[in-house]
């Protein structure tokens, strides 16, 4: 299965992940430029590998909804988190916001 490369910019790798489960302990760690980096641009790094390489899509549909708020990117997150550690029956019910 695919590896999951978080980053802090295109030349500064933080961890590789190879699951959900291990994507959300190392983002409830990273620093937070990490979640910045895959999030830029409008685009969503996590929720692209979520349903891609692990084939997670309402996980993924959820990820995608999340977008990086730059006034507090901690908040952005905790939500990615939130979304990535819930079981994916819960995904399926669309219980974020």
């Amino acid at each position: 299965m695919d590896k999951f490369v978080v980053k802090l910019s295109d030349d500064a790798v933080f961890r590789e992940v190879g699951s959900i489960e291990e994507l959300a302990n190392v983002l409830g760690l990273c620093p937070v430029g990490c979640v910045k980096f895959h999030l830029r641009g409008g685009l969503n790094d996590f929720a692209e590998w979520v349903g891609k390489a692990q084939k997670k899509d309402a996980i993924a549909l959820k990820l995608k909804q999340i977008k990086l708020n730059e006034a507090n990117p901690e908040e952005t997150r905790k939500k990615l988190v939130e979304v990535l550690k819930q079981k994916p029956a819960a995904a399926a019910r669309g219980r974020w916001g």
